[in-house]
Protein backbone atom coordinates (compact mmCIF):
# COMPACT_ATOMS: atom_id res chain seq x y z
CA UNK A 1 0.00 0.00 0.00
CA UNK A 2 2.83 2.71 0.70
CA UNK A 3 4.77 1.89 -2.47
CA UNK A 4 1.35 2.69 -4.12
CA UNK A 5 0.79 5.61 -2.24
CA UNK A 6 4.18 6.73 -2.86
CA UNK A 7 4.04 6.15 -6.44
CA UNK A 8 0.89 8.38 -6.76
CA UNK A 9 2.20 11.07 -4.88
CA UNK A 10 5.23 11.55 -6.90
CA UNK A 11 3.58 10.96 -10.16
CA UNK A 12 1.42 14.07 -9.02
CA UNK A 13 4.07 16.21 -8.21
CA UNK A 14 5.72 15.39 -11.66
CA UNK A 15 2.26 16.02 -13.53
CA UNK A 16 1.72 19.30 -11.60
CA UNK A 17 5.20 20.68 -12.25
CA UNK A 18 4.34 19.55 -15.98
CA UNK A 19 0.56 21.08 -16.72
CA UNK A 20 2.43 24.66 -15.06
CA UNK A 21 5.22 24.36 -17.21
CA UNK A 22 3.22 23.51 -19.92
CA UNK A 23 0.39 26.66 -19.13
CA UNK A 24 3.15 28.95 -19.36
CA UNK A 25 4.72 28.37 -22.71
CA UNK A 26 1.23 28.32 -23.65
CA UNK A 27 0.67 31.86 -22.74
CA UNK A 28 3.42 32.61 -24.65
CA UNK A 29 2.05 31.30 -27.30
CA UNK A 30 -1.03 32.83 -27.50
CA UNK A 31 0.30 36.27 -26.21
CA UNK A 32 2.61 35.88 -29.66
CA UNK A 33 -0.84 34.93 -31.94
CA UNK A 34 -2.35 38.24 -30.08
CA UNK A 35 0.34 40.18 -31.85
CA UNK A 36 0.43 39.26 -35.28
CA UNK A 37 -2.83 39.57 -37.45
CA UNK A 38 -4.54 36.00 -36.30
CA UNK A 39 -8.59 36.40 -36.37
CA UNK A 40 -10.24 37.35 -33.09
CA UNK A 41 -11.92 33.45 -33.69
CA UNK A 42 -8.62 31.83 -34.32
CA UNK A 43 -7.56 33.44 -31.47
CA UNK A 44 -10.52 32.26 -29.58
CA UNK A 45 -9.95 28.64 -30.80
CA UNK A 46 -6.02 29.50 -29.86
CA UNK A 47 -7.40 30.69 -26.09
CA UNK A 48 -9.69 27.74 -25.90
CA UNK A 49 -6.14 24.73 -26.52
CA UNK A 50 -3.95 27.19 -24.62
CA UNK A 51 -6.68 27.04 -21.50
CA UNK A 52 -6.78 22.62 -21.77
CA UNK A 53 -3.54 22.02 -23.07
CA UNK A 54 -1.78 21.90 -19.15
CA UNK A 55 -5.05 19.88 -17.83
CA UNK A 56 -4.32 17.28 -20.51
CA UNK A 57 -0.67 17.30 -20.31
CA UNK A 58 -0.61 16.91 -16.57
CA UNK A 59 -3.25 13.93 -16.73
CA UNK A 60 -1.51 12.27 -19.79
CA UNK A 61 1.85 12.06 -17.75
CA UNK A 62 -0.13 10.95 -14.08
CA UNK A 63 -1.40 7.85 -16.69
CA UNK A 64 1.80 7.56 -17.88
CA UNK A 65 3.79 7.13 -15.06
CA UNK A 66 1.63 4.89 -12.99
CA UNK A 67 0.14 2.99 -15.77
CA UNK A 68 3.43 0.36 -16.06
CA UNK A 69 2.58 0.16 -12.19
CA UNK A 70 -0.77 -0.96 -12.58
CA UNK A 71 -0.37 -3.36 -15.62
CA UNK A 72 1.99 -5.57 -13.99
CA UNK A 73 0.26 -5.48 -11.00
CA UNK A 74 -2.60 -7.21 -13.36
CA UNK A 75 -0.22 -9.83 -14.89
CA UNK A 76 -0.61 -8.01 -18.54
CA UNK A 77 2.95 -6.57 -18.80
CA UNK A 78 6.51 -7.69 -16.99
CA UNK A 79 8.15 -5.63 -14.53
CA UNK A 80 9.37 -2.37 -16.01
CA UNK A 81 12.18 -1.77 -13.38
CA UNK A 82 14.28 -4.89 -14.22
CA UNK A 83 15.23 -3.54 -17.35
CA UNK A 84 16.23 -0.19 -16.12
CA UNK A 85 18.49 -0.66 -13.19
CA UNK A 86 20.80 2.42 -13.89
CA UNK A 87 18.39 4.61 -11.97
CA UNK A 88 15.71 5.30 -9.26
CA UNK A 89 12.43 3.86 -10.08
CA UNK A 90 8.63 4.97 -9.97
CA UNK A 91 6.92 2.63 -9.42
CA UNK A 92 4.48 0.53 -6.69
CA UNK A 93 6.63 -2.07 -6.37
CA UNK A 94 9.98 -0.55 -6.01
CA UNK A 95 8.90 3.38 -4.47
CA UNK A 96 10.63 4.42 -1.27
CA UNK A 97 9.15 3.40 2.08
CA UNK A 98 9.91 6.78 3.03
CA UNK A 99 8.03 10.10 1.89
CA UNK A 100 10.59 12.22 0.35
CA UNK A 101 10.87 15.56 -1.35
CA UNK A 102 8.91 14.24 -4.21
CA UNK A 103 5.83 12.73 -2.34
CA UNK A 104 5.67 16.17 -0.27
CA UNK A 105 5.11 17.84 -3.41
CA UNK A 106 3.03 15.89 -4.85
CA UNK A 107 0.44 15.97 -1.14
CA UNK A 108 0.98 19.88 -1.39
CA UNK A 109 -0.33 19.65 -5.06
CA UNK A 110 -3.20 17.50 -4.30
CA UNK A 111 -4.20 19.70 -1.40
CA UNK A 112 -3.91 22.72 -3.10
CA UNK A 113 -5.92 21.25 -6.39
CA UNK A 114 -8.11 20.38 -4.03
CA UNK A 115 -9.00 23.81 -2.15
CA UNK A 116 -8.66 25.61 -5.93
CA UNK A 117 -11.86 23.00 -7.08
CA UNK A 118 -13.64 23.50 -3.79
CA UNK A 119 -13.64 27.32 -4.31
CA UNK A 120 -14.14 27.01 -7.90
CA UNK A 121 -17.09 24.47 -7.28
CA UNK A 122 -18.84 27.40 -4.78
CA UNK A 123 -18.30 30.51 -7.31
CA UNK A 124 -19.77 27.74 -9.94
CA UNK A 125 -22.84 27.40 -7.75
CA UNK A 126 -23.54 30.27 -7.02
CA UNK A 127 -23.47 31.43 -10.50
CA UNK A 128 -26.15 28.56 -11.48
CA UNK A 129 -28.36 29.96 -8.39
CA UNK A 130 -28.19 33.09 -9.80
CA UNK A 131 -29.41 32.16 -13.63
CA UNK A 132 -31.80 30.01 -12.24
CA UNK A 133 -33.74 32.81 -10.24
CA UNK A 134 -33.70 34.98 -13.03
CA UNK A 135 -35.09 32.85 -15.08
CA UNK A 136 -37.60 32.08 -12.53
CA UNK A 137 -38.51 35.86 -12.94
CA UNK A 138 -38.86 35.58 -16.71
CA UNK A 139 -40.95 34.75 -19.21
CA UNK A 140 -39.72 32.30 -21.96
CA UNK A 141 -40.28 32.76 -25.27
CA UNK A 142 -38.71 30.60 -28.45
CA UNK A 143 -36.79 31.95 -31.34
CA UNK A 144 -36.19 30.07 -34.55
CA UNK A 145 -32.43 30.23 -33.62
CA UNK A 146 -32.17 30.04 -29.69
CA UNK A 147 -34.97 30.15 -26.68
CA UNK A 148 -34.88 33.69 -25.07
CA UNK A 149 -35.77 34.18 -21.70
CA UNK A 150 -37.14 37.95 -21.17
CA UNK A 151 -36.15 39.14 -17.60
CA UNK A 152 -38.22 42.15 -16.05
CA UNK A 153 -36.62 45.05 -14.09
CA UNK A 154 -32.96 46.29 -14.45
CA UNK A 155 -29.70 45.13 -14.46
CA UNK A 156 -30.18 45.59 -17.83
CA UNK A 157 -28.97 42.16 -18.89
CA UNK A 158 -27.80 40.46 -22.32
CA UNK A 159 -26.10 36.80 -21.20
CA UNK A 160 -25.26 33.97 -23.53
CA UNK A 161 -25.61 30.92 -20.91
CA UNK A 162 -26.39 27.40 -21.00
CA UNK A 163 -23.64 24.52 -21.33
CA UNK A 164 -26.64 21.37 -21.95
CA UNK A 165 -29.51 24.52 -23.17
CA UNK A 166 -28.27 27.08 -24.94
CA UNK A 167 -30.40 30.29 -23.98
CA UNK A 168 -30.34 33.71 -24.22
CA UNK A 169 -31.05 35.56 -21.03
CA UNK A 170 -32.06 39.26 -21.89
CA UNK A 171 -34.04 42.11 -19.64
CA UNK A 172 -37.24 43.27 -20.97
CA UNK A 173 -37.05 46.51 -20.36
CA UNK A 174 -33.44 46.91 -22.58
CA UNK A 175 -35.69 46.26 -25.66
CA UNK A 176 -37.25 49.45 -24.87
CA UNK A 177 -33.95 51.15 -24.20
CA UNK A 178 -32.94 50.53 -27.77
CA UNK A 179 -33.53 51.17 -31.57
CA UNK A 180 -34.77 48.12 -33.34
CA UNK A 181 -31.65 47.65 -34.87
CA UNK A 182 -29.05 47.85 -31.94
CA UNK A 183 -31.27 45.47 -30.12
CA UNK A 184 -31.45 43.13 -33.26
CA UNK A 185 -27.96 43.45 -33.13
CA UNK A 186 -27.68 42.27 -29.24
CA UNK A 187 -29.57 39.32 -29.78
CA UNK A 188 -27.30 38.32 -32.83
CA UNK A 189 -24.10 38.97 -30.47
CA UNK A 190 -25.43 36.30 -28.39
CA UNK A 191 -26.99 33.92 -30.89
CA UNK A 192 -23.13 34.20 -32.17
CA UNK A 193 -21.83 33.28 -28.93
CA UNK A 194 -24.41 30.54 -28.69
CA UNK A 195 -23.32 29.06 -32.45
CA UNK A 196 -19.67 29.15 -31.57
CA UNK A 197 -20.38 27.09 -27.82
CA UNK A 198 -18.24 29.80 -26.49
CA UNK A 199 -20.71 29.08 -22.87
CA UNK A 200 -19.26 25.63 -23.15
CA UNK A 201 -15.62 26.53 -23.70
CA UNK A 202 -15.16 28.80 -21.15
CA UNK A 203 -16.47 26.56 -18.83
CA UNK A 204 -13.71 23.94 -19.91
CA UNK A 205 -10.87 26.93 -20.13
CA UNK A 206 -12.55 28.01 -16.20
CA UNK A 207 -11.90 24.27 -14.64
CA UNK A 208 -8.79 23.38 -16.95
CA UNK A 209 -7.50 26.10 -15.33
CA UNK A 210 -7.16 24.59 -12.07
CA UNK A 211 -3.58 22.79 -13.66
CA UNK A 212 -2.41 25.95 -14.75
CA UNK A 213 0.86 27.80 -13.29
CA UNK A 214 -0.85 31.00 -10.55
CA UNK A 215 -2.12 33.45 -12.59
CA UNK A 216 -1.85 32.26 -15.73
CA UNK A 217 -5.48 30.80 -15.93
CA UNK A 218 -6.75 34.34 -15.44
CA UNK A 219 -4.69 35.73 -18.33
CA UNK A 220 -6.33 32.88 -21.15
CA UNK A 221 -9.48 33.38 -19.88
CA UNK A 222 -9.18 36.66 -20.25
CA UNK A 223 -7.59 36.24 -23.55
CA UNK A 224 -10.56 34.03 -24.86
CA UNK A 225 -13.50 36.29 -23.81
CA UNK A 226 -11.97 39.42 -25.74
CA UNK A 227 -11.68 36.78 -28.63
CA UNK A 228 -15.11 35.74 -28.47
CA UNK A 229 -16.60 38.63 -27.54
CA UNK A 230 -14.89 40.27 -31.26
CA UNK A 231 -15.42 37.20 -32.79
CA UNK A 232 -19.58 37.31 -32.20
CA UNK A 233 -19.33 41.00 -33.20
CA UNK A 234 -17.88 40.22 -36.26
CA UNK A 235 -20.93 37.56 -36.87
CA UNK A 236 -23.32 39.79 -36.18
CA UNK A 237 -21.84 42.91 -38.00
CA UNK A 238 -22.16 39.96 -41.08
CA UNK A 239 -25.45 39.67 -40.66
CA UNK A 240 -26.46 43.74 -39.67
CA UNK A 241 -23.23 45.65 -40.34
CA UNK A 242 -20.65 46.68 -38.14
CA UNK A 243 -22.26 50.32 -37.50
CA UNK A 244 -25.45 48.64 -36.00
CA UNK A 245 -23.04 46.37 -33.56
CA UNK A 246 -20.76 49.36 -32.28
CA UNK A 247 -24.41 51.47 -31.67
CA UNK A 248 -25.50 48.96 -29.91
CA UNK A 249 -22.66 48.10 -28.22
CA UNK A 250 -21.88 51.80 -26.45
CA UNK A 251 -25.92 51.64 -25.48
CA UNK A 252 -26.06 48.96 -23.56
CA UNK A 253 -22.44 49.66 -22.16
CA UNK A 254 -24.19 52.79 -21.12
CA UNK A 255 -26.75 50.85 -18.80
CA UNK A 256 -24.98 47.47 -17.66
CA UNK A 257 -23.49 48.08 -14.40
CA UNK A 258 -23.27 45.14 -12.94
CA UNK A 259 -20.50 41.80 -13.64
CA UNK A 260 -22.63 38.66 -15.77
CA UNK A 261 -22.14 35.68 -13.57
CA UNK A 262 -19.79 33.44 -13.80
CA UNK A 263 -19.99 31.29 -16.91
CA UNK A 264 -21.81 33.41 -18.96
CA UNK A 265 -21.53 35.23 -22.21
CA UNK A 266 -22.23 39.33 -21.34
CA UNK A 267 -22.92 42.11 -24.57
CA UNK A 268 -21.03 44.89 -23.14
CA UNK A 269 -18.96 44.20 -20.26
CA UNK A 270 -15.44 43.38 -21.96
CA UNK A 271 -13.01 45.89 -23.49
CA UNK A 272 -16.12 47.99 -25.19
CA UNK A 273 -13.87 50.86 -26.85
CA UNK A 274 -11.31 48.05 -28.51
CA UNK A 275 -14.52 46.53 -29.60
CA UNK A 276 -15.84 49.25 -31.23
CA UNK A 277 -12.62 50.26 -32.89
CA UNK A 278 -12.31 46.74 -34.49
CA UNK A 279 -15.71 46.82 -35.96
CA UNK A 280 -15.35 50.15 -37.15
CA UNK A 281 -11.67 50.61 -38.26
CA UNK A 282 -10.30 46.82 -38.71
CA UNK A 283 -13.70 44.82 -39.85
CA UNK A 284 -13.23 41.13 -39.92
CA UNK A 285 -14.93 38.59 -42.00
CA UNK A 286 -17.04 36.28 -39.67
CA UNK A 287 -15.67 32.51 -39.29
CA UNK A 288 -16.53 29.60 -37.83
CA UNK A 289 -15.71 27.96 -34.53
CA UNK A 290 -12.92 25.07 -34.73
CA UNK A 291 -13.25 24.66 -30.94
CA UNK A 292 -15.05 21.30 -30.73
CA UNK A 293 -12.35 19.90 -33.39
CA UNK A 294 -9.25 21.23 -31.66
CA UNK A 295 -10.46 19.95 -28.51
CA UNK A 296 -10.73 16.40 -29.56
CA UNK A 297 -7.22 16.45 -31.13
CA UNK A 298 -5.64 17.53 -28.09
CA UNK A 299 -7.92 14.99 -26.17
CA UNK A 300 -6.62 12.04 -29.10
CA UNK A 301 -3.31 13.30 -28.42
CA UNK A 302 -2.88 13.30 -24.88
CA UNK A 303 -4.44 10.02 -25.07
CA UNK A 304 -1.74 8.53 -27.02
CA UNK A 305 0.69 9.61 -24.87
CA UNK A 306 -0.86 8.14 -21.40
CA UNK A 307 -0.90 4.94 -23.38
CA UNK A 308 1.28 4.19 -26.18
CA UNK A 309 3.96 6.13 -25.39
CA UNK A 310 4.04 5.51 -21.26
CA UNK A 311 6.77 3.53 -21.85
CA UNK A 312 8.79 5.63 -23.33
CA UNK A 313 7.83 8.84 -21.12
CA UNK A 314 7.85 7.03 -17.56
CA UNK A 315 11.42 5.78 -18.69
CA UNK A 316 12.37 9.55 -19.42
CA UNK A 317 10.77 11.07 -16.47
CA UNK A 318 13.05 8.25 -13.96
CA UNK A 319 15.89 9.46 -16.13
CA UNK A 320 15.50 12.98 -15.41
CA UNK A 321 15.16 12.90 -11.73
CA UNK A 322 17.71 10.30 -10.92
Amino acid sequence: MMGWIGLTLESTAIAAAAACLVSLGAWAWLRRADTTRTTSARRADLALLAGVLPMLTGLAVLVALILPSVLHAAGVQADHCALHDHHRHLCALHAATDPGGLALAGAGAMAWLATRAVSLGARQWQAVRSISALQRLGRWTEDARFPQVRVPGSPWLSLAVGIFSPRILISASLESRLDRSAFEAVIEHESAHLRRRDPQALAAITWAGLFAAPGVASLVRAAFLDAAEEASDAEAADRLGAPAVARALIAVARVQRVRPPAMSMGFGYTSVERRVRVLLDAPQVAARSHAPLLVLFALGTAAVLATAGSDWLHHAVESLIQ
